[in-house]
C-alpha cells in the first residue's frame, strides 16, 4: 500500500509504519492501565502482560507510555490479534482480561 502522505512531509514526533504483505489479517487493541500518580505501574502492566501471554490468537503485543495533559501516566499494551473472535474471546466475561480486571477490583477494595 502507497504512503499517502507529501514529499517533504516531516512528522511531528517519532512514528514508523509497517509495511505488510495484503494478505495478512489481523485485529488491534489498546489496552491501557492509567495511573493517577503521573509513575508507571510496572506490576500491573506485569500482571497484564501475563494474561497477554497466556492468549490464544495473540500474534504480539507490545508497550507503549504516554503522559496525558492531567499529569496521569498511561501505560498501553498495543495487542494484535489473529482474528476478531480470538480478541472477543480474550476481552468475554470470564475469560482472561475479565480476571485481570477482577484483580484490580480486588487489589483496591
Amino acid at each position: 500500500m502507497a504512503k499517502i502522505r507529501p514529499k517533504d512531509f516531516e512528522p511531528p514526533y517519532p512514528a514508523w509504519s509497517p509495511a505488510l504483505p495484503d494478505t495478512l489479517s489481523y485485529v488491534q487493541a489498546q489496552i491501557a492501565i492509567q495511573s493517577q500518580s503521573g509513575r508507571r505501574e510496572d506490576t500491573l502492566f506485569e500482571l497484564l502482560a501475563l494474561k497477554l501471554r497466556g492468549a490464544g490468537g495473540l500474534r504480539h503485543f507490545e508497550r507503549v507510555g504516554h503522559l496525558d495533559e492531567q499529569g496521569a501516566y498511561n501505560d498501553i499494551a498495543l495487542s494484535y490479534w489473529e482474528t476478531p473472535d480470538a480478541m472477543r474471546s480474550w476481552l468475554s466475561p470470564d475469560g482472561p482480561f475479565d480476571s485481570f480486571a477482577s484483580a484490580l477490583i480486588a487489589r483496591d477494595a
